[in-house]
């Protein structure tokens, strides 16, 4: 994971926002067996979080803001009350993160930014530097017992190709290069036509045996990918949530080694796709597979203990009283 985005993750790891008039910072709000909850730790999480909606480009007055508040202010409480539950029981498990693995944890992230930026996401974030260690606490010792609880879950060969044989169409990946002729959102019917007449005029080099990566590389608008003769470097799925539907239908027509025959239009303009790599075979999404199963089962294993958890602790919610 991207340690710039990994580090807003753990900036709203817990989404809360809470308001409550009249009542003292230091009042109690909460109990988890028997450790404290308070309004001023609450009112904490105000500021923070409402610092993380803003960074994200959501107007907290607007309608949607509104909604926004509205849902986390439900849930306020009840993130808190998980967190608690989340370190009591990862040091009675004896996971609990230490100091020492916190701070190099720390050193790591702020190796991945150059002079203040990080102090500067911080501030956006409205948090000082103790604040997002007790974070990466959280974080390094949730982990930790997560892996613990289900480093005992397995899949089977035989789950695997029985999964593989149900969902072979959308296990399926590919890999692509595109050479892209961009269209302006308000265009003109004439550019429109333009457009689409030049990539047609690629298409017709390509039928003649032109190379595919030094057509990209001279006539592709797509400035990542251009100088790598198009090349897009990773493997999508038709289910994939980071490319476009018409995209996606475009390149999953193609045969491996073949390129567009008509250009795919997109929001971006018109595309020549050409399939450099398919997986389709068992082999070749095994271990994709496998990544997926033990996900799916993990999850659920961990979900089924930590509620056991809280159906056993000794939980005193004072708001509701």
């Amino acid at each position: 994971m991207n340690l710039k985005r990994a580090l807003v993750l753990v900036v709203l790891l817990a989404f809360v926002v809470f308001s409550m008039a009249g009542c003292g910072e230091g009042e109690v709000v909460a109990r988890v067996n028997g450790e404290k909850i308070t309004l001023s730790e609450l009112n904490k999480k105000v500021g923070e979080i409402k610092a993380g909606l803003e960074s994200q480009g959501i107007d907290l007055e607007s309608e949607e803001g509104q909604s926004v508040l509205k849902k986390v202010e439900e849930e306020a409480l009840n993130q808190l009350i998980n967190e608690t539950l989340l370190m009591q029981e990862a040091k009675k498990q004896g996971v609990l993160a230490g100091d020492d693995e916190v701070q190099k944890r720390l050193k790591e992230i702020k190796e991945n930014f150059s002079g203040n930026e990080f102090k500067n996401l911080l501030k956006a974030q409205n948090l000082t530097e103790k604040d997002f260690k007790k974070q990466l606490k959280l974080q390094l010792s949730a982990d930790a017992l997560f892996h613990k609880v289900t480093e005992n879950v397995k899949v089977s060969e035989q789950e695997l190709r029985e999964y593989f044989n149900k969902n072979k169409g959308d296990l399926e990946q590919l890999k692509v290069a595109h050479i892209l002729i961009s269209v302006d959102p308000e265009a003109t019917k004439e550019d429109e036509e333009k457009a689409k007449n030049k990539a047609v005029e690629i298409i017709g080099r390509l039928n003649k045996g032109e190379d595919f990566g030094f057509l990209a590389k001279t006539y592709s608008e797509d400035a990542q990918t251009k100088e790598n003769g198009g090349i897009i470097d990773i493997y999508f799925t038709r289910e994939d949530p980071f490319f476009l539907k018409e995209f996606i239908e475009g390149a999953f027509k193609l045969q491996e080694g073949e390129f567009s025959k008509e250009p795919v239009r997109t929001t971006y303009g018109y595309h020549i796709i050409k399939v450099m790599d398919r997986k389709a075979s068992y082999e070749e999404l095994k271990s994709t597979i496998k990544d997926r199963l033990l996900t799916e089962r993990k999850n659920d294993a961990f979900v089924k203990y930590f509620d056991k958890i809280k159906k056993d602790a000794k939980i005193e919610n004072m708001l509701e009283k």
